[in-house]
């Protein structure tokens, strides 16, 4: 039975790993002195099919998750595959009956296209004073909170849910838990462990004071960069071309052999000071290697926003901005995905084409109709 498990595992990760879901594990995720670090989706990926085959982990184990809005859209279905799995997403803070506080954290979920499934998640209790609590409850609904978790003798704690549903845990009393907005830390504190039960889209609402506003652009008619009607392999820094199947024909480009990775332009008006939404389309690519990073700063403002390229809206932890003024700046971190959908192997590097960009006071919104 274990080999046929274990046999099992290594089908499931090469399926995936050919199909570009998983890759080897980068090198914020090796093993060394600092032991093993589970930062992106991709690393965890990995990890549950390790944990799948039995393997031992040795050395400390950190895991960084993140809020369920920006997280989910980490994942999108495949044609026949199923959809990829729900990793490192943790539930905001809540307030138990014995007066302490929890959150779950969910490592990994994934349900294939012949119904297989595994689970990976475990719950943390901790002592937090009401001030602390609602500080991290806003964070939270900024999509600004993050959580570190850090075990430093892991031992993995496997049984059986409802249908024979592998469930995996950590055996253990306690573990580290350090809560960081996207500055610095907040909150630190030893947390006592407690098995996964569940966690779906927690579906907060937040209030905003900013005056109401909403303001589509297209990337295509902002100043600051050169506009070409073709692709331009060679060009060192962003531009925007011609594309038929964008919102308004056009996409703006930052490719893989480009060197100037920042582009300063304006928005066509000014935005008071306040908190604003802001969500991206990005065009579907068809290889998807990695994950997308860009840095947006909206006038005094500055957030990181990353995605898998599969196209459609994106969404940013929220800005909030000390100033009025009209001033956008995109600034290229990495370009995860290559080829466009008819065109594999389009260009030869990887690429970022995003078509259209909506700033609005509504924090609440997740996808433009």
């Amino acid at each position: 039975m274990g080999r046929a498990r274990g046999l099992l595992a290594l089908v499931l990760f090469f399926s995936l790993l050919f199909n570009g879901l998983v890759r080897p594990p980068s090198a914020s995720a090796q093993s060394g002195s600092a032991g093993l670090k589970l930062i992106w989706p991709k690393e965890s990926n990995t990890f549950f099919l390790r944990c799948l085959a039995g393997e031992k982990l040795a050395g400390p184990v950190l895991f960084h998750f993140r809020p369920w809005d920006l997280t989910v859209q980490m994942k999108h279905q495949l044609r026949s595959r199923g959809p990829l799995p729900e990793s490192l997403i943790f539930s905001p803070p809540r307030r138990q009956a014995d007066n302490s506080v929890a959150v779950a954290c969910l490592v990994y979920r994934f349900t294939g296209a012949g119904n297989e499934r595994g689970i990976m998640g475990f719950e943390l209790a901790f002592d937090c004073d009401a001030k602390t609590l609602a500080q991290l409850e806003e964070l939270y609904k900024m999509r600004l909170l993050t959580a570190r978790v850090t075990f430093d003798q892991p031992e993995i704690d496997k049984q059986a849910g409802s249908g024979g549903v592998p469930i995996f845990g950590f055996k253990g009393l306690k573990a580290g838990l350090a809560f960081s907005d996207d500055r610095k830390e907040v909150f630190k504190t030893v947390a006592r462990l407690d098995k996964f039960k569940d966690l779906q889209d927690p579906g907060l609402k937040s209030e905003n004071k900013t005056p109401a506003l909403n303001l589509k652009v297209e990337f295509e008619d902002l100043p600051g960069v050169k506009y070409f009607l073709d692709w331009e392999p060679e060009h060192a820094a962003w531009y925007t071309r011609e594309f038929n199947t964008a919102s308004g024909r056009g996409v703006a480009v930052w490719q893989e052999k480009a060197t100037e990775k920042v582009w300063k332009t304006k928005l066509p008006q000014s935005l008071p000071a306040g908190r604003y939404n802001l969500l991206i389309y990005s065009e579907r690519m068809r290889h998807r290697f990695d994950q997308n990073i860009i840095r947006v700063t909206l006038n005094d403002c500055t957030r990181e926003v990353v995605w898998l390229g599969t196209g459609g809206w994106v969404l940013a932890p929220v800005f909030e901005t000390r100033s009025a003024g009209d001033r956008l700046t995109v600034e290229g971190i990495q370009q995860g995905s290559a080829g466009l959908n008819h065109h594999p192997n389009y260009l030869h590097q990887n690429v970022i084409l995003l078509d259209r960009l909506f700033i609005t006071t509504d924090l609440n919104l997740k996808e433009v109709k």
